[in-house]
């Protein structure tokens, strides 16, 4: 109350301050106060007011898993921090306006035995719901909508659990919550359901309509983080989320502590995040710590959903599926209309991978990748798929199979951005530094966006050493194919914009991207410019282009590496160079005028691999339509 808060010599903000021990049995009997410091001590259930009901009285039942408490209005759910292990259930809709002008804050400290209740002149407005508290027990919402929820808080921790641990969380529609972290140091963990889940929660059933979010670090619809946490079936549309780190549309981020972490079946639509790095549609942020297969995201599709990093921030790791990805990724689709955008590592379905790796199969994006004009030469690294593969922990590897990239990459192609790299694909490849096999595998897989920057490749825009330059092991790209425009002001290749001091093994490639070369450059049919010397190769076999090139080279290289080619060639133009060496040197591609174009000639049957190859008597050989995945097979 007024009397119990007021002080000799309050700020123009703050009008008083109250510490109380965790001590429900005191009475809530105010222990001391110093109105110098405008500081007093009670009890906190005191602070906890309820209008129009004084105590708590559910509308039925005992608290356990048989017989859990019946929730019947919005009072109800907050008097769920008086036993957050017992088990409840809804009993009816909820709508939770009054809570925008209800008016507390208060919150626990790392010992777990004392709260601090502040009031500011800002809170006046009402503070809301109060999150409940390290949530162990089970929340049944019977197929029942909660509504109009409102949290205004400056904390940690800010949802309808506020933590949560072990507790079980089904069957429930959150719709048109409002929920505000402030300013502050404590601003983690901001979500609608769970604000942090400490320990191997479940979530299943639960559909979000629509609600917006504000935080800073690790903010999601359903969990700003979760650790060893699970999602099953789930639903988030219609909600708009501002935040500073690894935010995502169902959880900000995911880490795998002690057990197998999960999101199974999850639809994100028509979803707007508004962030600065380590941003997805799904996941902001997935962090690992183990092997790559203790993180399994699968049956995900994400609709008319835009991820963006603010205009004036050097953003960074942002994807439409995560930011930062890991773990194993199937079965998923984005559409058309679903937009990643941001500075740097901006990429259709992740933004960058994980060191611990990732497989990846069946997965298809239509979702286009824009990266931001670069300033004070920033890097800008955009693809259609990735935004960039980076270099794993040894024997970690990342494979990708049946995959496709169809949306557009868009990064600058200024004469003076020349750390914009693109790629209808990947924007860049970092080759792994040791280990025994290689870092990344990629097969069955096709880019087929239009390609815009600096440098530019219809799949990959470059492919380098990364931080090490010894005991490298080759990149692997089989049976996959490129066929978006791919334009660049200096480095333009119809497969790699640019190839830089790395082994590399391309087999079954096949590339029709038309080519357009901005400034003075090097563009190529199958690499627009490798830098490379006598210590690395670069093997081509089986592989063949049509994409144009004005300077007529299929590589154009710019040192003594060496290329083994086996059964390549390109279409067009057809007395092109192949691979031509600026010191002079050439290894010529195959041309349409060589036998192998002949399948009658083809004596060693170099074409005639039904399972990748369709080769047809006077006509080239073409890549089989790859079985990508779609929704109801």
């Amino acid at each position: 109350s007024d009397q119990l808060i007021s002080c000799n010599n309050p700020s123009s903000e703050f009008i008083g301050r109250l510490e109380f021990d965790f001590d429900p049995e005191s009475g809530g009997n105010i222990v001391s106060v110093d109105r110098d410091r405008c500081v007093a001590r009670l009890n906190p259930y005191d602070l906890m007011e309820r209008p129009d009901e004084p105590e708590c009285d559910f509308a039925g039942g005992t608290g356990s898993s048989g017989d859990p408490y019946l929730i019947k209005d919005v009072y109800d759910l907050q008097c769920m921090h008086i036993s957050p292990t017992a088990h409840y259930r809804l009993s009816n809709d909820i709508d939770a306006s009054v809570t925008s002008t209800w008016n507390s804050s208060w919150w626990t400290n790392e010992a777990q035995d004392t709260f601090t209740f502040s009031i500011t002149s800002s809170m006046r407005g009402g503070d809301g719901f109060f999150p409940i508290r390290v949530f162990s027990g089970s929340f049944d919402g019977a197929g029942f909508r909660i509504s109009n929820l409102d949290i205004d808080r400056t904390m940690n921790d800010v949802a309808l659990f506020g933590e949560a641990s072990g507790a079980v969380i089904k069957n429930v529609e959150l719709k048109d919550f409002d929920v505000r972290n402030g300013g502050g140091n404590y601003r983690l963990n901001t979500a609608f359901l769970i604000g942090d889940d400490r320990s191997g929660s479940s979530i299943s059933d639960v559909v979000v309509d629509g609600g917006t979010i504000e935080g800073a670090d690790e903010v999601g619809a359903l969990a700003g983080e979760g650790k060893d946490t699970t999602f099953s079936n789930v639903e988030v549309t219609g909600v708009d989320i501002t935040c500073d780190d690894e935010c995502g549309g169902v959880v900000g981020d995911l880490e795998d502590y002690n057990e197998e972490v999960e999101i199974d079946t999850a639809i994100v639509q028509n979803v707007s995040i508004d962030c600065d790095d380590n941003c997805g549609g799904v996941v902001g942020h997935i962090d690992m710590d183990s092997t790559s297969d203790s993180v399994l995201l699968t049956n995900i599709e994400v609709i008319n959903t835009s991820v963006t990093g603010y205009a004036d921030q050097s953003t960074a790791n942002i994807g439409g599926i995560a930011g930062v990805g890991g773990g194993v990724l199937s079965n998923s689709s984005l559409d058309t209309s679903t937009i990643a955008r941001g500075e740097n590592r901006v990429g259709g379905v992740i933004g960058v991978n994980s060191a611990y790796g990732m497989t990846i199969t069946q997965v298809h994006s239509a979702a286009s990748s824009i990266c931001a004009t670069t300033s004070s030469g920033d890097e800008s690294v955009c693809g259609g798929f990735f935004g960039e593969i980076v270099h794993m922990q040894s024997g970690v590897n990342l494979t990708v199979s049946i995959c496709s990239a169809t949306g557009n990459v868009t990064g600058s192609t200024a004469s003076s951005d020349i750390e914009s790299i693109s790629g209808g694909f990947a924007g860049r490849v970092e080759e792994r530094t040791s280990g025994t096999s290689p870092g990344l595998s990629v097969d069955q897989c096709q880019a087929s966006g239009t390609v815009a920057g600096y440098t530019a490749g219809g799949f990959i825009g470059e492919i380098d050493h990364g931080s090490s330059a010894l005991n490298q092991i080759a990149p692997q790209i089989s049976n996959s194919f490129s066929h978006g425009q791919a334009t660049g002001y200096a480095n333009v290749g119809g497969f790699i914009g640019i190839l830089d001091d790395t082994d590399l093994s391309l087999v079954n490639i096949y590339t029709s991207s038309p080519l357009s070369l901005l400034g003075s450059g090097h563009m190529g049919t199958f690499i627009g410019r490798s830098y490379q010397d006598s210590t690395y190769s670069t093997t081509i076999s089986n592989s063949f282009s049509t994409s144009n090139s004005d300077s007529q080279k299929s590589v154009s290289t710019y040192s003594n590496n060496t290329f083994t080619m086996t059964n390549s060639f390109h279409l067009y133009p057809a007395d092109a160079l192949g691979v031509q060496e600026e010191n002079g040197g050439t290894s010529a591609f195959y041309t349409q005028a060589h036998s192998i174009y002949d399948e009658a000639n083809d004596t060693t049957d170099n074409w005639t691999n039904r399972l990748i190859w369709d080769h047809r008597a006077g006509s080239l050989p073409d890549l089989l339509p790859i079985v990508l995945y779609q929704e109801g097979e």
